[in-house]
């Protein structure tokens, strides 16, 4: 996380609490994501690219396209079996970010933007 100007600048491989909607638009839930975009693209467009992280084990949706972080307590994460979604993407104005929790390693990130790359290209 980088400071400019009292303006909290989050960087890619930041791990930060979000809302996320319920679905029916009324309330959200705090949950961890992860940023995927670099700081040139916040400052071109004001927002964060980035993919959801889940400790939901049992999902019936799991699927080869969710990642397991192979270390989550170094990073902020409370529960031991985190996964990314790199199929779970959306954008969010820092202004909405709650807090950054941590950082990703290296080669999750790596890991998880393989993956990406897998989905969308």
């Amino acid at each position: 996380m980088i400071r400019m100007m009292d303006i909290m600048m989050f960087e890619k491989r930041d791990i930060v609490l979000v809302p996320f909607p319920f679905s029916d638009k009324d309330a959200s839930k705090r949950r961890p994501a992860v940023i995927l975009s670099h700081n040139e693209h916040y400052r071109r467009y004001g927002k964060y690219v980035c993919a959801a992280i889940t400790s939901q084990a049992n999902s019936k949706l799991r699927n080869r396209y969710e990642y397991k972080l192979m270390d989550t307590l170094s990073v902020g994460l409370i529960y031991a079996d985190q996964w990314v979604l790199p199929n779970k993407i959306f954008t969010i104005e820092d202004r909405l970010i709650i807090k950054k929790l941590g950082a990703m390693s290296e080669y999750d990130f790596n890991q998880v933007i393989s993956m990406f790359y897998e989905i969308f290209f």
